[in-house]
């Protein structure tokens, strides 16, 4: 697949570790490259006025630019959180963002130091169940990728205990990550208030620092009418 677009400039939103890297690119010819990777990763599919929107805005965000007039308003060096109901397409939207941005290899600037925007992405549940069999080795490990996806947030158990010690293994995680200036983009069930609920004041403030929190669409695509 060509590659569809290319590089302009740099641009910073506001002083972080965080700056992306502009891409000149042709919204329909990116447009088409994103739907043809939909209809790899999903198939048939229903598109809801308010998932278009969302894909429109990671595709100007891939290549750092904002969309305009659809009612998004992302902050180009923040990550990205989608919420919305069970089978609202949250994952599948991340994994196909993720193949996007491996077609122009996509990179933004931390501390200096080129990386790319595409990332690994692994489910809540599993990576608070690694806790349980090798205790804070796990915290240290996802709290290092630079660029990282936590699949169904808050749907792991409050704690995880390894031995004798428990821990709120993503929440410490969000935490790390937070305080290295890494990108966590994250999926989730939950809406603003049950995120505050599940993780307490200290990680919400850390995600609505970090995140674009986007609410994907409120319509369950495994339920058939």
């Amino acid at each position: 697949m060509e590659k569809i677009g290319y590089l302009t400039a740099h641009l910073r939103d506001r002083p972080t570790a965080f700056e992306r890297i502009r891409y000149d690119y042709n919204p329909k010819t990116a447009g088409l490259v994103w739907m043809k990777i939909a209809n790899e990763l999903i198939g048939d599919f229903e598109k809801t006025k308010d998932l278009l929107n969302c894909w429109r805005a990671l595709i100007g965000y891939a290549f750092g630019f904002k969309t305009k007039g659809i009612g998004i308003d992302l902050n180009l060096n923040a990550s990205i959180g989608l919420m919305g109901m069970t089978g609202s397409g949250k994952t599948k939207t991340m994994e196909i963002f993720n193949e996007f941005c491996k077609i122009d290899n996509i990179q933004y600037m931390n501390n200096g130091i080129s990386k790319k925007m595409e990332f690994p992405m692994f489910h809540a549940k599993n990576i608070a169940g690694e806790y349980a069999q090798n205790g804070y080795n796990t915290i240290f490990h996802y709290s290092h990728f630079y660029n990282l996806c936590i699949d169904d947030l808050g749907s792991e158990m409050e704690e995880t205990a390894h031995f004798a010690n428990k821990a709120n293994v993503i929440a410490s995680i969000i935490e790390e990550r937070h305080d290295n200036n890494l990108f966590t983009h994250f999926t989730t069930n939950l809406d603003e208030e049950e995120i505050k609920q599940k993780y307490g004041d200290r990680v919400y403030s850390r995600i609505k620092e970090d995140c674009n929190l986007i609410t994907v669409n409120d319509k369950d695509f495994r339920i058939k009418d």
